[in-house]
């Protein structure tokens, strides 16, 4: 077979009007599209207005026939990009399409993606048809700005492997370490996700450490948000990841999956909240979701892990197994959940809770309290008793009782 490998081309100045492409095999050939590497520096690539559909792409590796986009990197430290960035990406529309794994894109420094109008964003790798995008990275650092255009609508989306028609996603992760995802603006919609597919959505993770996610202002649109896995059609959404230690978050939901489907199932995924982020309290937290017509389990596995005391936001839901860790700077009196409506911990079904203090307990005088879930004023916890069993004596769920 051939093999379109090893290239590498750099922008350090200039405008590229139409697309950047570090290499590509043209539609219905089985050439592989590998290793090859793009940089930008500086320039434009696009026109000016960012208006124009179909133009402002910038591809590590570009395939429109069977064979493989893989191992290709894209590498943005300045300049701007007026619509999408792919690290890899297989275009083939139907089941002979190649697979499109083992991408990476990196954006740092004062880079601008998606300036213009319209949908924009980055995908680490994207299947049409066919393989499932594994393994792809997305790192978005420093200063950079995705779609931050408060005049534009459509949407923005950070997505670390992308899989279309009959294709799933496995394994992806996004990297959000600084720089900002999204506007202020109330007409678009932001999302950021591990990985979406249309079939098995698995073991994808978003890590944010630093930087802002934004979602509309209004939250008026139910798919902004940040999601471990997001599943088109009936996909099995399982095994996905949110962990937030960091940052600023703007948006109004997290998901550790969610199905757009009617009938997938969305278990076994996972919320972390750590170390000392920013955030928004009309946040809503959910271990699994779906659309208003889905009849998949969306409960079931699905897990929310508490690592640090003061965590404000509007809701909780879908989460069957709870575990709290206490941070060595716990003290008398903290709470570590603080929920502002009512909320029911498990729909009437048992769950399971964990607490973890090890290390901590020393530094508390006895009878010393931590409250773990505080449904706030006028609000109530409900179906915590079965949740905290015998741990009902180690902990308080207030607001409830």
């Amino acid at each position: 077979d051939v093999a379109l490998t090893g290239n590498t081309i750099n922008l350090i100045s200039g405008v590229v009007s139409n697309h950047f492409i570090g290499g590509y095999a043209y539609p219905d050939n089985s050439y592989s599209v590998t290793n090859n590497k793009v940089f930008i520096t500086n320039g434009r690539v696009g026109p000016e207005n960012g208006a124009e559909a179909l133009h402002g792409y910038v591809y590590g590796g570009l395939s429109g026939g069977s064979g493989a986009a893989a191992g290709n990197t894209v590498t943005i430290t300045g300049g701007q990009v007026s619509r999408w960035v792919y690290g890899g990406a297989n275009i083939k529309t139907d089941n002979g399409g190649g697979s499109a794994d083992n991408n990476t894109v990196i954006v740092s420094g004062n880079a601008k993606i998606g300036y213009g109008t319209g949908t924009q964003g980055i995908e680490g790798g994207l299947a049409k048809g066919g393989s499932s995008p594994k393994e792809n990275h997305v790192i978005v650092r420093d200063e950079a700005k995705i779609g931050d255009n408060s005049d534009a609508g459509g949407y923005v989306s950070v997505i670390g492997g992308f899989g279309m028609g009959t294709s799933g996603a496995e394994d992806n992760i996004v990297e959000i370490e600084g720089g900002t995802i999204g506007s202020v603006s109330e007409q678009r919609t932001t999302q950021v996700i591990g990985g979406e597919g249309a079939v098995a959505v698995k073991g994808n993770k978003v890590v944010i450490s630093g930087g802002t996610v934004y979602g509309s202002t209004p939250y008026s649109y139910i798919n902004s948000g940040i999601y471990g896995g997001f599943g088109d059609s009936s996909a099995e959404v399982t095994g996905n990841s949110v962990t937030i230690r960091g940052g600023t978050i703007n948006a109004a939901h997290v998901y550790g999956g969610y199905s757009d489907g009617v009938t997938g199932g969305v278990t076994g995924n996972i919320v972390t909240i750590e170390g000392d982020p920013t955030l928004n309290n009309g946040l809503s937290l959910h271990g699994g979701g779906a659309n208003s017509g889905a009849t998949g389990d969306v409960r079931t596995g699905n897990t929310l892990n508490i690592k640090k005391t003061g965590v404000i936001v509007k809701a909780i839901e879908n989460f069957e197994i709870y575990n709290f860790t206490f941070p060595t700077t716990v003290a008398d009196g903290d709470t570590m959940l603080t929920v502002a409506v009512d909320t029911d911990l498990g729909s009437g079904t048992t769950g399971t809770l964990s607490l973890s203090a090890s290390g901590v307990l020393s530094s508390l005088a006895e009878g010393s309290e931590i409250t773990l879930i505080d449904a706030g004023s006028g609000k109530t916890i409900s179906n915590h008793d079965e949740l905290l069993g015998e741990k009902e004596s180690q902990a308080t769920a207030s607001g409830g009782k």
